[in-house]
C-alpha cells in the first residue's frame, strides 16, 4: 500500500497534472499515458531529467499518446478521476523503487522507473518505443543522484 505522506510536493502537483492531461482528452480514468504525459512537462524533476539526457523528443512522445489514445467522450468537469488498474500498481511500484533506492520519499523519478517497470502499460510502451529501457533509466537515475543510500 501506498503511503501517500511520502509522495514529494512535484510528485502531487505531477498527479494533479496527470489529471489535466486526462480532462483535456475528454478521459474519465487517469491512465499511465496522462502520468507519462505529465511526467515529460515537468521541468525541474528528476523524471524529466532522465528522458531529456537519454534523448527523449517531449514533442513527439506527446504527439504519439495523442494518435495512439484517442480522444474520449467523458466529461471535462470531473475534479478526480480514478486511476486505472496500471496506474494504481504503478503507485505501489515507485514506492517499491523509492525503497530500493533507499529514499525516504517518492519523487518524479521513482515513478518514471515504476512506468518502466509495469511495462505495459501505454505509458511504457511509449518509453520503450522512445529508446527508454528501465536499465537506461536506473542508470541516468543513479548518476543524476547518486548511488542507493544504504
Amino acid at each position: 500500500m501506498l503511503d501517500a505522506s511520502r509522495l514529494s510536493q512535484r510528485v502531487r502537483r505531477v498527479l494533479a497534472e496527470a489529471n489535466e492531461q486526462a480532462a483535456r482528452r475528454h478521459h474519465e480514468y487517469v491512465g499511465t499515458e496522462h502520468i507519462l504525459l505529465a511526467l515529460a512537462r515537468d521541468d525541474e524533476g528528476v523524471a524529466v531529467a532522465v528522458l531529456r539526457n537519454l534523448g527523449v523528443d517531449f514533442t513527439e512522445l506527446c504527439d504519439q499518446v495523442d494518435r495512439v489514445v484517442k480522444a474520449g467522450k467523458g466529461a471535462t468537469a470531473l475534479m478526480s478521476r480514478p486511476y486505472t488498474t496500471r496506474s494504481r500498481h504503478v503507485f505501489s511500484l515507485a514506492a517499491a523503487a523509492a525503497d530500493s533506492l533507499g529514499h525516504s520519499y517518492i519523487g518524479t523519478e521513482h515513478f518514471l522507473l515504476a512506468l518502466l517497470e509495469e511495462g505495459r502499460g501505454i505509458g511504457a510502451q511509449l518509453l520503450m518505443a522512445s529508446g527508454v529501457t528501465l536499465e537506461r533509466a536506473r542508470s541516468e537515475t543513479l548518476r543524476l543522484l547518486g548511488p542507493p543510500v544504504s
